[in-house]
């Protein structure tokens, strides 16, 4: 299920997805561009090129990283980091778009 990846990360060709439940990977080949296609409308978004991470599972916001379940670290890159202040917003509005 979607609601149990915690996140992708993207090396090279390879894309591994981390699971929620154990912190288990599962790795494939592939981009994550293409994931992010397949994943359009769902709770997944991008705070740096290498990464996409469902919101369900961020702990905290901070402005260059996000704090996962398991005190997993994700990166924010400088160019998205607009994008993830609008995200968050909305995160802590319970998804409401009046943010």
């Amino acid at each position: 299920l979607l609601s149990d990846i915690l996140y992708f990360e993207s090396n090279n060709r390879k894309v591994k997805m981390v699971l929620s439940s154990d912190c288990s990977e599962i790795v494939f080949y592939g981009s994550i561009d293409s994931v992010f296609e397949q994943l359009s409308g769902q709770s997944f978004f991008s705070p740096h090129k290498s990464y996409l991470v469902n919101y369900r599972y961020v702990n905290s916001f901070h402005p260059d990283h996000l704090m996962l379940y398991h005190n997993i670290r994700i990166p924010i890159s400088k160019s998205r980091r607009s994008e993830i202040v609008r995200i968050q917003l909305l995160y802590e509005n319970g998804g409401n778009n009046n943010a």
